[in-house]
């Protein structure tokens, strides 16, 4: 929600409320949903909605409810088409036309035990 609270932040400083208000109001349905089980799963399966992570979680995480995916995928569908590419700006310039998943390329890390 970077760009979306740049935008709220720039038309309150412009003196544009009414538009602050209804940005406002964008993020706080965001932020309401993102809220609606335990962390971090509903902001993993955000991320993944925007393909940016996997949605997995580990126990004793356990996965979202299907009710609260679906509130998810309405609520940013809502924001982006409303504000469209004010979510997540690009990540770091990696590539200008498709987001990649953050671990996307990493090695596993592969640890020893060390007596």
């Amino acid at each position: 929600m970077p760009g979306l609270c740049r935008a709220l932040y720039i038309a309150w400083t412009q003196g544009e409320i009414a538009q602050a208000q209804q940005i406002a109001a964008v993020a706080a349905r965001v932020t309401a949903v993102l809220h609606r089980e335990s962390d971090p799963a509903p902001v993993k399966y955000a991320l993944s909605a925007m393909d940016l992570v996997l949605p997995r979680v580990r126990l004793p995480l356990v996965e979202l409810k299907r009710e609260t995916r679906a509130e998810i995928d309405a609520v940013l569908g809502r924001a982006c088409e409303k504000y469209p590419g004010y979510l997540i700006e690009k990540l770091a310039r990696r590539d200008q036309n498709t987001a990649q998943p953050l671990n996307h390329g990493r090695p596993q890390r592969k640890f020893a035990v060390v007596s």
